[in-house]
């Protein structure tokens, strides 16, 4: 709270534990109360591996820079954050060990490059020279996207030479009308900010009318003239400080003065202030951060070109197929189904004998119907294992992604990759066509299975119902089992409006599709035609306990409405304890992927 002290003519105001104005106009900062440190950059984080320097914009802004790690090809472009840090105006700096910290992580997690700014502070500036450094510090930045190839003046290298400007629009925050929406006060409770704007601001501005601290002020500019395409924005449920209300009133602002972006809102529950500043290892802070990257790392552009900023870790790279896995002894190789859909083969170890049939199971990759591939290292891997352990030839479909393409069109190449490999159950002994010798000298078409993970849990449920209209997959092949892995689907639930699975799914469906009412999201929806008509035998659906983009819930409702509609197969529900999204991909080598993919494998094989 603000107090005063009359000591040796050292008068002061304090405002709570934060800082002093002494009388004379001396301004302490009160660091030492609250554990904040500078520090300096580092050429590698040892944690992240993550590169950290310090520059200089203008006399009186300065920044620190930070770069991922593996950005050894200049050509590699990647977004470009500019963050400004907090401390109610009158606090805080681009070089305390708590952001240096944070944006080595952020940095890592987004692959992103990032402009951490040091700007002057009140009270000894006006707010508004706060706003200008902000600006100098934002226009420096957009200053590296003329188009010389080397760097000259105050240029700097990083941003040069691998700052994607057409995907920054989107990602860098317009902080100076953004910030008063989080640090200001809608609420009239007198609390400590509220006191400190009061010190801090100059006569004219010193209320909650002035549109510097309440973008919701009647002189308040239109928040429709807000210059960004995209807004994310964070409060919690326990802001001592900020209330989570201010950001309700915010948000319904912006909704209602027409602003024509994406907006997204998260309320963090049992959480205070900047909570993820002062503990980047728990639970909570780690999924926001992992909200914060994928925000930054996804664009679409205004011309419809879709970049999908890929980690670079080895995961998400695309492999070529081996003709023996080291490990495995899996075979795999690429073939070409149709000018828009191709696929990678597996075939498993000792396959000499031609009358060994083996279960054949078709596999979709997931990647929310936006990412991923069929060609992936995760995928490559993954398939390695889970071909062995079920001694089952796989088919991994590589189809076409939305936005580019409609939703309905990836259901198309789904279905005709399956047409495809039932095609081969023919009598006729020697290849034709474009028929494949491994499906067709090994496969068993009585032991078919369809698998999908995420967004391709989404399509074995649509390659269901369509196998279900048409009476099989053509008129002798059916489909035996379907296996569903954290599957992308959505029902009704609380605040699944904020999910980022549910923002995705209204940007890439058809207007007629857009919300929980579609049957192609939401297989409960009330137009949705009848689970009954499944068109397989068997189903075995994994949960995550921790999904953080498929709650749980929605597997327990799937089960319910399959049960409910008189669907005659058997049905199994896994839910796998503190485990992730899709964890088993991520790594295949833990007890519970072991124990995961011998279920799988146990399916499979129709034991």
């Amino acid at each position: 709270m603000a107090t005063s002290n009359d000591n040796n003519n050292e008068d002061f105001t304090q405002i709570d534990c934060w800082y002093r104005i002494y009388r004379d106009g001396r301004v302490e900062r009160l660091y030492d109360t609250i554990g904040i440190a500078y520090v300096p950059p580092s050429l590698e984080d040892p944690t992240t591996g993550v590169s950290s320097k310090d520059v200089i914009i203008s006399p009186h802004v300065s920044a620190r820079l930070y770069l991922p790690k593996n950005t050894n090809n200049s050509t590699q472009k990647l977004p470009i954050i500019v963050y400004y840090h907090g401390g109610a105006l009158v606090l805080g700096s681009a070089f305390f060990n708590s952001y240096h910290n944070y944006l080595n992580v952020l940095v890592s997690e987004s692959n992103a490059i990032a402009i951490s700014v040091e700007y002057r502070l009140a009270p000894e500036h006006d707010v508004t020279t706060i706003y200008e450094d902000s600006w100098t510090a934002l226009q420096w930045v957009a200053s590296h996207s003329n188009e010389k190839k080397f760097t000259s003046d105050n240029e700097d290298p990083w941003i040069k030479n691998y700052g994607d400007f057409y995907s920054a629009g989107g990602n860098i925050v317009y902080h100076m009308a953004m910030r008063a929406g989080r640090e200001g006060g809608i609420n009239e409770k007198k609390v400590e900010r509220t006191k400190n704007w009061i010190i801090i601001s100059s006569p004219s501005e010193a209320g909650l009318h002035s549109p510097l601290i309440n973008p919701l002020a009647e002189n308040a500019p239109s928040l429709s003239q807000l210059g960004c395409s995209r807004m994310l924005l964070c409060f919690t449920d326990k802001d001592v400080y900020i209330p989570k209300e201010i950001g309700i009133r915010f948000v319904e602002g912006v909704k209602k003065s027409g602003w024509k972006g994406d907006l997204e809102f998260i309320v963090v529950e049992d959480e205070v202030h900047c909570f993820q500043l002062n503990n980047l290892n728990t639970e909570k802070s780690q999924d926001l951060i992992k909200r914060f990257a994928s925000f930054i790392r996804l664009e679409i552009y205004k011309n419809g070109r879709v970049e999908r900023l890929y980690d670079t870790n080895n995961l998400l790279t695309y492999v070529p197929p081996s003709l023996e896995d080291p490990t495995t002894g899996v075979s795999s190789k690429d073939v070409t189904i149709s000018p828009h859909v191709s696929a990678r083969l597996y075939l498993p170890k000792n396959t000499n004998n031609s009358t060994q049939k083996l279960p054949i199971f078709v596999y979709y990759h997931g990647g929310a119907l936006v990412l991923g591939s069929a060609f992936f290292n995760a995928y490559q891997r993954y398939l390695n294992v889970l071909v062995s352990v079920s001694n089952a030839i796989a088919i991994s479909v590589e189809y076409r992604l939305a936005p580019e393409h409609d939703v309905t069109t990836i259901y198309e190449d789904s279905w005709t990759a399956l047409q495809w490999v039932a095609s081969h159950a023919n009598e006729k002994k020697i290849t034709s066509g474009n028929e494949d010798p491994w499906i067709k000298n090994y496969g068993d078409f009585s032991r078919l299975t369809i698998i999908g993970d995420s967004a391709g849990g989404n399509i074995v449920y649509h390659m269901g119902m369509r196998a279900g209209r048409e009476g099989g997959i053509n008129e002798k092949v059916a489909i035996n089992g379907s296996i569903f892995a954290c599957p992308y689907l959505l029902v009704p639930l609380e605040n699944i409006e904020q999910n980022v699975s549910y923002k995705n799914w209204i940007i890439i469906s058809s207007p007629s599709e857009a919300g929980l009412h579609s049957p192609m999201i939401n297989p409960l929806a009330e137009n949705a035609p009848s689970l009954s008509q499944l068109g397989c035998s068997r189903m075995l659906l994994c949960f995550a306990e921790k999904d953080e983009y498929i709650p749980k819930e929605i597997g327990v409702r799937f089960v319910e409405g399959v049960k409910k509609s008189g669907w005659k197969g058997d049905l199994e529900l896994i839910e796998v304890e503190d485990e992730g999204h899709c964890f088993q991909l991520a790594n295949p080598e833990t007890e519970k992927s072991k124990d995961l993919i011998k279920r799988f494998a146990a399916f499979i094989q129709l034991k």
